[in-house]
């Protein structure tokens, strides 16, 4: 896993981060540590990885502002679907934009879920292009320089553990099923809490 990094570091970063903000179901943190990680030997950089991974989760979060701009509360029911609620879903994403407005940008990428859903509602609101990059690209940043940073400050015990894997059979697969079980597991908690934050409004019948 590391050899492979090392050779195609900053694509792998760039596709994984760009197709999970696109919405599919693939946590790129993990290869984030593990960058980092081989940045801190030298072997990556520190800034290009921070800059692909930023540049790719814009991209893909433009995307999303602009269908979010045309086809609005659709768009975002549709998304809602894949929540055991798709109703609440909607109402819960609008109470945050509510509360937080523009705001809710800065931290969106830390929080499963609304990291997809953040971006489609800014343009549904109507957020104007300029505002909608700038709040989007500091929480983004913010988001990309937290993992990176952290994979290189436990440089050594994320190199430990990895080798010691990579030693055992199949260690690349049971990996990544852990981290995505982890993932899906996170997200669902998270979702659940959200539907208890204060000011949230109730859905309908609820």
């Amino acid at each position: 896993m590391l050899g492979f990094l090392r050779e195609h570091g900053y694509w792998v970063v760039s596709g994984l981060i760009f197709v999970e903000f696109l919405g599919m179901p693939f946590p790129s943190f993990p290869v984030l540590l593990l960058s980092g990680a081989l940045a801190a030997s030298g072997e990556l950089s520190l800034l290009a990885l921070i800059l692909f991974a930023s540049v790719s989760a814009l991209l893909a979060d433009g995307i999303w502002y602009a269908i979010g701009q045309r086809h609005g509360r659709a768009l975002l029911r549709t998304l809602c679907r894949a929540t055991l609620n798709a109703d609440r879903c909607v109402i819960q994403t609008e109470g945050i934009f509510s509360r937080y407005g523009g705001g809710s940008l800065l931290f969106a990428k830390f929080v499963p879920g609304l990291s997809t859903l953040a971006a489609p509602m800014a343009g549904m609101l109507a957020m104007s292009r300029l505002r909608f990059l700038a709040l989007d690209a500091a929480g983004t940043v913010a988001w990309a320089t937290l993992f990176v940073v952290a994979g290189a400050l436990f440089r050594d015990q994320i190199e430990a553990v990895v080798r010691w894997l990579e030693q055992l059979r199949h260690a690349f697969l049971v990996t990544l099923v852990l981290l995505a079980s982890l993932y899906g597991a996170i997200k669902v908690i998270l979702k659940r809490r959200m539907a208890r934050w204060p000011g949230q409004p109730e859905s309908p019948g609820a």
